[in-house]
């Protein structure tokens, strides 16, 4: 299993018991604001965490995603995702929200058009292709 499924496979489950709290107490997943959100250290090591998916959900508030910015990627944060890599060419697969073969693909399609990605296109996503997209986040003002 690629580290891109099994973080996406964590963010899917994590988001769901986020949205809906524990039953001992609601969630304490951190919220944060797309004007102050720090950059992600995912350059250093190729290893998405919560404030690498927190710049990229707010990078998706421009695609539709009106959600939460708690660095936990649900299918509403990915169906903004994707609306954009389809926009550019870069995603062929279904506004689904589901971040599958064809969503990792977009993602290192991305990687190689704007953060300079040189691996493959397999759909198993690298950790160069999340150093690649993390430069490209952490250049971006929200």
């Amino acid at each position: 299993m690629s580290v891109f499924v099994a973080l996406g496979l964590l963010a899917s489950v994590t988001g769901v018991a986020s949205a809906a709290g524990t039953a001992t107490g609601p969630s304490t997943t951190a919220t944060y604001d797309c004007r102050t959100v720090p950059k992600t250290s995912t350059v250093n090591d190729g290893v998405p965490g919560p404030i690498f998916w927190a710049r990229m959900q707010c990078f998706g508030r421009g695609w539709g995603y009106t959600g939460p910015v708690d660095g936990v990627m649900g299918p509403n944060s990915w169906k903004a995702i994707q609306r954009y890599m389809d926009h550019n060419g870069w995603y062929d697969g279904p506004i689904d929200g589901n971040p599958g073969a064809e969503t990792r693909k977009g993602l290192q399609r991305w990687a190689t058009a704007k953060g300079g990605y040189t691996g493959p296109i397999s759909g198993t996503t690298e950790r160069d292709a999340y150093k690649a997209l993390a430069r490209v986040l952490n250049a971006m003002t929200f």
